[in-house]
């Protein structure tokens, strides 16, 4: 694990996750896929919670306004698409440090171990007052992606390591929930 913070890797990271972010969300399948997962609204939320939403993405007060509009006049995908891809070329600039998470294989265990990590930086993060926002899109393993996962890869990681998560860490803006949407408690069963 480590954080990139010097000028010259910025320079590098920040173009690629711009990049990565705008492909995903401009390629048709992968469009598609983020569209239909999204929640617009807190019954869609309950009734599908593992989909995207806008709880993390804009501020409490005007998420009830956003997640009107949206539910009673759907932005047309390519256009929802677009506007996404602004909001987070904001956040990429406005961000000084960034989590990477490198394994040294790629096999499905390297795998989890890399998400278990990242869940307990994560966890850490909130609890001392941070924000992180993944933003692992040119780790992707498909076409469309192969050349941005080769040239991340070929400035981020060693020889035979496997960068598993690329991360923003900041201080979030005021009004921003922190925190994971599923609350922990709702996810334990008591028998």
């Amino acid at each position: 694990m480590s954080f990139l913070q010097e000028p010259a890797d910025l320079a590098v990271l920040k173009p690629i996750l711009k990049d990565a972010y705008r492909l995903e969300l401009t390629n048709g399948p992968t469009l598609s896929e983020s569209y239909h997962l999204m929640r617009r609204n807190a019954r869609q939320i309950r009734a599908q919670p593992w989909g995207l939403s806008y709880g993390s993405s804009f501020p409490q007060k005007s998420l009830g306004s956003i997640e009107f509009f949206e539910t009673l006049f759907p932005m047309k995908m390519e256009q929802w698409g677009l506007s996404g891809v602004d909001k987070f070329d904001i956040e990429i600039d406005r961000v000084g440090t960034f989590l990477i998470i490198e394994t040294d294989g790629n096999s499905r265990q390297h795998q989890i171990m890399a998400g278990m990590l990242f869940q307990r930086v994560w966890l850490k993060a909130i609890h001392e007052g941070y924000a992180i926002l993944p933003a692992s899109q040119p780790l992707q393993e498909y076409a469309a992606m192969s050349a941005l996962y080769k040239a991340v890869h070929r400035r981020f990681a060693d020889p035979g390591e496997t960068i598993q998560m690329i991360a923003l860490l900041g201080t979030p803006h005021a009004g921003y929930r922190v925190g994971f949407r599923i609350p922990t408690e709702s996810l334990l069963r008591h028998e």
